[in-house]
């Protein structure tokens, strides 16, 4: 279990630094478009979902005790799952109707993915009945007494 939770928080700083990188140059009009560049408001709402999902995968969980940060920063996840889920929906309707290739099925799988594990590793690791693996020692693997 506590590898699981090492790589889900390992994946989740490269990704969450990219995601963050994309948004930005994204609502920097630096991302060239296919057709006319959008105004500056349609990039905003299109990239701001990406940018704070990427915060919120490079929080420091441990760091988040009170359970009104709690609250806030486990809606926020399910929300980014929220709109991870819709985009990826999205994604797989524009395959299925041939406007896109076979490439977004793979992301359409991973991105929600990745964001449901972490929030499965927030809740795990600012449970208040989590107990850290250093606060076992001297009892087995498990949590039990040896």
């Amino acid at each position: 279990m506590k590898a699981a939770l090492v790589i889900v928080r390992l994946l989740a700083i490269p990704l969450g630094l990219f995601w963050i990188a994309a948004a930005t140059l994204d609502i920097l009009g630096i991302i060239p478009y296919s057709e006319a560049m959008p105004s500056l408001a349609r990039r905003l709402a299109h990239s701001l979902p990406l940018g704070v999902s990427g915060v919120l995968l490079l929080l420091p969980y441990r760091s988040v005790r009170p359970p009104a940060a709690r609250a806030v920063v486990g809606a926020g996840l399910c929300l980014s799952i929220g709109w991870m889920l819709s985009v990826s929906i999205t994604g797989v309707g524009g395959f299925l109707s041939g406007t896109r290739g076979w490439h977004v099925l793979p992301v359409a799988v991973a991105l929600p993915a990745m964001t449901m594990a972490n929030l499965w590793a927030f809740i795990r690791i600012t449970s208040p009945n989590h107990v850290p693996l250093e606060a076992r020692v001297g009892q087995g693997g498990d949590g039990r007494a040896a």
